[in-house]
């Protein structure tokens, strides 16, 4: 997800964050990952109709694992409606899903298939919650007298972390130089040594060559 989703990624690492701040007790679900909850459908038959995960963050993603046993050229697919996109999701396949800005769902299994699903997301609360300085709307209000309501700028804010083919492809690249740049860094002293420069000497003397002393000749034995 940090690759294909940078901005998405980020943001979601800020609001872990800010959470472990205002609670240190708090945890991860697994080491790297960005994700607040954890849904698994162990069907055996695992399928859904028509339907907005609108509870979700809305400029986001969540993560869906498929894995069973079934047919994935004949059942199972996956439909996205406002995209007029059908696609295949055969077993072990992650898919990454904008889930509460695109209505979705799958075709029917075969009879005797079997589906599951992990799925893994992050509620929009969360957000509502720390914006409002960790407290619900009804405290803020509460406390405020009102609720500010939700700008433009945050509505153009998450459009701004989905990002084009073209900027996807050049974030690869920066990731490419940044790890390029590394790999030369590692091979500095290597290449400082091999243009003949001097590594530094401790107590800044310079190390003399110590002069070997002639072997003396050996003499031969008489009779």
């Amino acid at each position: 997800m940090k690759t294909w989703f940078p901005h998405i990624w980020a943001s979601y690492v800020e609001l872990h964050q800010d959470y472990c701040k205002w609670n240190p007790k708090l945890h991860l679900i697994a080491p790297q990952c960005p994700f607040t909850a954890v849904s698994l459908n162990i069907g055996p038959y695992a399928v859904c109709h028509r339907h907005v995960d609108f509870l979700n963050t809305v400029a986001g993603m969540c993560l869906v694992f498929v894995f069973g046993e079934f047919s994935a050229k004949q059942s199972a697919h996956l439909i996205l409606f406002e995209a007029e996109l059908l696609m295949e999701a055969p077993h072990g396949s992650i898919i990454f899903l904008p889930s509460a800005a695109l209505s979705h769902g799958n075709i029917n299994l075969l009879f005797g298939d079997s589906r599951f699903v992990l799925t893994m997301y992050l509620p929009g609360g969360l957000f509502r919650f720390r914006d409002c300085g960790f407290r619900t709307k009804t405290e803020m209000q509460a406390s405020n007298g009102s609720v500010p309501p939700v700008s433009r700028k945050v509505w153009e804010e998450g459009l701004s972390r989905f990002l084009t083919v073209e900027e996807v492809i050049h974030h690869w690249e920066k990731e490419k130089a940044a790890v390029d740049k590394l790999k030369g860094s590692a091979r500095a002293p290597a290449t400082t040594r091999s243009a003949g420069l001097q590594a530094p000497v401790s107590n800044g003397v310079e190390r003399k060559k110590r002069k070997r002393s002639p072997r003396k000749k050996r003499s031969e034995p008489t009779s």
